[in-house]
């Protein structure tokens, strides 16, 4: 207990130290569990890493009922290990899981963090916009089949009632039209044709995903 007391003195001690040097400056908290919430209400930092751990661990994370007196912006989760797939999840419940920043990476133990993550050009973009459903099978479609769908991450185009995105690769189109989904393109056939609904068409990638 004097070792944990002596530790947060230290660590409020620099915490002035640096908003003396410049009140700017934001400091950033690291230690390795879920701490007390005085560390922000003195404060010790201004952002704290709550959650660093494997995917594995991370799905039984729960946030403390203290962290809801702050806004979720000042909290951190890094989580490691993780597929693509597993990467969107997380990003789909930073509500529930009360978390303003949050970086997955494929890198695993002994060093996660020497190469960033095969995915990372997805993870900026689910960082940067909450995707739809219609977004959700896209990112689906491109990240399964490939070879029917590439490059990924082309631009939604509109035509006659259709979202589609259009693949000059592989010469294909994914689009979506009054709730259902079509394909059309080399791979399928120079006619438009209905795979399902979106709800069933999401159901199924999904699960394949995850499986």
């Amino acid at each position: 207990m004097r070792i944990l007391f002596e530790s947060f003195l230290a660590g409020f001690a620099i915490y002035n130290y640096i908003k003396n040097k410049g009140s700017h400056y934001s400091v950033t908290g690291d230690p390795g569990v879920v701490p007390d919430e005085i560390y922000l209400s003195k404060p010790v930092a201004d952002n704290l890493v709550v959650f660093q751990g494997s995917m594995r661990n991370y799905v039984n994370f729960k946030p403390e009922q203290w962290q809801r007196n702050y806004p979720k912006d000042r909290f951190i989760h890094i989580v490691y290990s993780a597929t693509w797939y597993q990467m969107m999840q997380a990003f789909s419940q930073t509500d529930i899981n009360y978390v303003g920043n949050l970086y997955v990476t494929d890198d695993s133990l002994p060093n996660p963090y020497d190469s960033l993550p095969q995915y990372g050009e997805l993870e900026l973009k689910m960082a940067t916009i909450t995707p739809n459903k219609e977004q959700k099978i896209f990112i689906y479609a491109e990240q399964l089949f490939p070879q029917y769908f590439s490059p990924a991450n082309v631009a939604n185009q509109q035509f006659d009632g259709f979202t589609y995105r259009y693949y000059p690769t592989t010469n294909a189109y994914i689009g979506i039209k009054n709730g259902d989904v079509f394909v059309l393109g080399d791979a399928f056939g120079q006619s438009i044709r209905r795979i399902d609904t979106m709800e069933n068409t999401l159901q199924i990638l999904e699960s394949t995903a995850g499986s």
